[in-house]
């Protein structure tokens, strides 16, 4: 693995004349260094409020790891769900929460992605699960739709191409 991205950023704190705190290399990211700007997606994580962490704790600890966010970090407060790569899904308890018109979608790499993944969701307790079916948005976009047990509303797609 390239190391080279760290080896920069410390010759640019020397520069700048401070040093690096612990907790900023713990931070840093080989998996990032080895791509370049243009593979890296701009998502980072997504801070989601729900009614009741409890009950959402069980839902997503089912959704989310089938969706490749493997890795936990679970605090009292927080839940939280990170993929190899670093992006993650965090939870907390709003007592005064309430749903919204705001989607997350999470994008998959086929039909049977979006239907074995419907299936997860359903199982895990998802409300309202309308699809998988073929949607109008272009060629091949095919989703399913559904709600968190608080009311937030996720999809999970595929759009080729």
């Amino acid at each position: 693995m390239d190391l080279g991205g760290e080896r920069v950023r410390e010759r640019r704190l020397a520069r700048s004349g401070r040093a690096a705190h612990d907790d900023e290399r713990r931070c840093w990211n080989p998996v990032h260094a080895a791509r370049s700007i243009i593979d890296l997606s701009p998502f980072g994580h997504i801070d989601l409020r729900v009614a009741d962490l409890d009950t959402a704790f069980a839902f997503y600890e089912t959704l989310l790891p089938a969706l490749g966010f493997t890795a936990t970090h679970h605090g009292v407060a927080w839940k939280v769900w990170a993929s190899p790569e670093g992006e993650y899904v965090a939870l907390t308890e709003s007592s005064g929460h309430v749903a919204n018109e705001n989607r997350i979608a999470f994008r998959l790499a086929s039909n049977d992605e979006v239907d074995r993944l419907a299936a997860v969701a359903r199982d895990a307790g998802a409300v309202g699960l309308s699809g998988p079916k073929p949607m109008p948005y272009g060629p091949g976009y095919y989703a399913a739709y559904f709600d968190d047990p608080s009311g937030n509303r996720l999809e999970l797609y595929v759009r080729p191409g």
